[in-house]
């Protein structure tokens, strides 16, 4: 076992070991060096790698579940913290840095189901007819997000070299995000040298969230008729700004926000658009394996876990058509 600081063993496979490179994505490299920074470094600052033991890191887990950090953290939240403290120490056992695990024995809290919240058959009208008294790029960048579940980035990042309308597809192949600044010169830099710089951001255009994410999805005839129209923009984006430019997601999150908030619809965000397409594809009979492949997961069981439980009148209507069948 190699006798050296942890604060210098983690910094050294985060900033040096090339498969953390290879395998993560650019934004979720910058998440593990915020949390690395924020949170696991500071707490284990004074400890030896051999040092750490299992205790330790169930005393962090438990200091991320109460005020002692300042700050009484989610339990997604915390699974995200811990998964680079968890991959550096299956990093140091695969390299035979140490000869047990000290995670292997770390109990996590349970993980809280999100409730998704969908726009009402109401609210949904309000938005279609404000878009048709008011048509416009972003406007019309809503409507195809609320027929089609393409994620924001996904929209925003959006080429005409990727829709292809005589076969009536978009090939989603990009998506837009923002990230710190600082992220690729960070790749070289030391956790403990990041400036205060590193809180700034940029928005840059990467590949979509997973390899599921790269997908194609088919569009309806609304959408092509709202495609075709975006092409009197003079733009290589199929929802450009008057410049030509594309949005940033930003924009469009406070386009949406003004939108909704003039239609007096309240606590919804654009991520709502997605879940209010799921919920009512699966409503009009929609099989999950299909919605899974539109929205790209990686698993059916994500588009299960998340709609399928969702839509009390579905269960109902469901439950309705056993009974009658057992009936007959």
């Amino acid at each position: 076992m190699i006798d050296i600081l942890f604060t210098s063993a983690i910094t050294n496979w985060f900033h040096k070991d090339i498969r953390i490179k290879l395998k993560t994505k650019t934004s979720t490299y910058d998440g593990y060096e915020y949390r690395l920074r924020k949170y696991i470094v500071p707490f284990f600052k004074d400890k030896k790698l051999s040092e750490v033991t299992s205790e330790d890191i169930q005393e962090f887990i438990i200091t991320l579940e109460n005020e002692r950090t300042g700050e009484a953290l989610a339990p997604n939240s915390i699974h995200s913290i811990a998964m680079p403290l968890f991959d550096f120490f299956a990093y140091c056992v695969e390299d035979e840095m140490m000869v047990h695990n000290p995670c292997s024995k770390v109990v996590l809290p349970k993980r809280k189901r999100k409730k998704v919240v969908t726009l009402t058959k109401r609210e949904r009208s309000a938005i279609l007819r404000q878009i048709e008294k008011k048509p416009q790029s972003r406007s019309r960048l809503v409507l195809v997000a609320l027929h089609t579940g393409m994620r924001l980035g996904e929209l925003t990042s959006l080429r005409w070299e990727h829709v292809d309308l005589q076969n009536g597809i978009i090939k989603v192949k990009a998506t837009k995000i923002r990230v710190r600044n600082k992220d690729i010169k960070r790749r070289n830099s030391p956790i403990s040298n990041l400036n205060d710089n590193a809180n700034k951001t940029v928005v840059i255009i990467t590949e979509p969230k997973t390899e599921d994410s790269i997908r194609e999805v088919p569009i309806s005839s609304l959408v092509f008729e709202q495609l075709k129209m975006q092409k009197q923009y003079d733009s290589e984006y199929v929802f450009p700004k008057n410049n030509g430019t594309g949005y940033d997601n930003r924009g469009i999150q406070k386009y949406f926000k003004e939108l909704t908030a003039s239609l007096g619809i309240r606590d919804k965000s654009f991520h709502t658009l997605r879940h209010t397409f799921a919920t009512n594809a699966l409503e009009s009979g929609m099989d999950v394996k299909t919605l899974s492949e539109i929205l790209g997961h990686s698993d059916v069981t994500t588009t299960l876990n998340y709609y399928v439980h969702t839509n009390e009148k579905r269960i109902k209507k469901a439950m309705e058509v056993a009974s009658a069948y057992i009936g007959r």
